[in-house]
């Protein structure tokens, strides 16, 4: 569920093979922690880093 985490969308550009890289530094915010991601860390659809699924957090925020 990611309903319950924030993320800067500007920060982040999508791929067109689906994946996203982040362009600026942000923080992700979870109920638990804050997490720094620095530019140019990819991320891959099917993947997760922190636990968190990153490609489907930003599809579900940041496309319309």
């Amino acid at each position: 569920m990611t309903e319950n985490i924030k993320v800067l969308c500007e920060a982040y550009s999508r791929n067109p093979d689906g994946s996203w890289t982040a362009i600026k530094i942000s923080d992700i915010q979870t109920p638990d922690k804050s997490i720094r991601v620095n530019p140019g860390i990819l991320f891959k659809k099917d993947r997760t880093m922190w636990g968190i699924d990153v490609v489907r957090l930003l599809e579900e925020h940041c496309t319309v």
